[in-house]
C-alpha cells in the first residue's frame, strides 16, 4: 500500500471562528503495508554500487512516515 490519505473538511461555523472561509485537515501516511511471498531483492532499493558485481547491497526498504495538512481558504 503505496499511499493513503483522508480530507476532513470542518464545518462552516469553525471556518468562521478562525476567519477564514473553509478549514480541511488532510492525513495521507505513505507505505504502510506490503502484501507479497516475493523474497528477492526489493525492486526500490538501488543495489548498484557502480561495479561489475552480481552481489547486491542490501539497504533499508523506504520509510513508513505520516503527513498532516491543514488548508485555510481566506
Amino acid at each position: 500500500l503505496r499511499e493513503l490519505g483522508v480530507t476532513l473538511q470542518a464545518p462552516a461555523r469553525y471556518a468562521r471562528l478562525a476567519r477564514a472561509r473553509s478549514l480541511a485537515l488532510t492525513l495521507t501516511g505513505r507505505n504502510l503495508a506490503i502484501w507479497t511471498d516475493y523474497t528477492g531483492v526489493d525492486p526500490e532499493v538501488n543495489s548498484n554500487t557502480g561495479t561489475d558485481s552480481n552481489a547486491t547491497n542490501p539497504t533499508a526498504p523506504p520509510s513508513r512516515y505520516w503527513l498532516a495538512r491543514l488548508t485555510v481558504e481566506y
